[in-house]
């Protein structure tokens, strides 16, 4: 096949069901859990609910933890849906480092894996 047959049909490709529902490429929808984990000396844990979906990114609002259980130094987090913490941020995905979501210099976003995570308990650490 040559090259403008290829760009020809491409043209009037029908995209799928899946790229309808989400034009922007990602596999983030509204109401997603994204978790960050970070820290130097500690663990941090902080969780993210996509708002809103655009283009090329995802809006996103920091929202609350709860332990969901404790062990010696240790907390072990779950996020609580829907209980923001913070301003709505605009972050771009980056589909090909496992959609993460970079949040600032040190602290990358991903998609949440419905299990607790562990952080350094408070009074441990620096």
């Amino acid at each position: 096949m040559q090259i403008w047959e290829q760009e020809f049909w491409e043209a009037y490709r029908i995209p799928s069901p899946m790229e309808m529902e989400n034009p922007s490429g990602h596999q983030y929808q509204v109401g997603d859990i994204l978790f960050s984990s970070w820290g130097y000396g500690q663990t941090n844990i902080n969780f993210y609910q996509v708002v809103g979906v655009t283009n090329k990114g995802i809006k996103i609002r920091k929202i609350k933890s709860r332990a969901e259980s404790h062990g010696p130094g240790v907390d072990f987090v779950v996020p609580v849906d829907g209980s923001f913490d913070g301003k709505v941020m605009t972050k771009l995905v980056r589909p090909h480092e496992r959609g993460s979501v970079k949040i600032d210099s040190h602290e990358y976003a991903y998609a949440w894996d419905g299990k607790s995570k562990r952080q350094t308990a408070f009074g441990y650490g620096h």
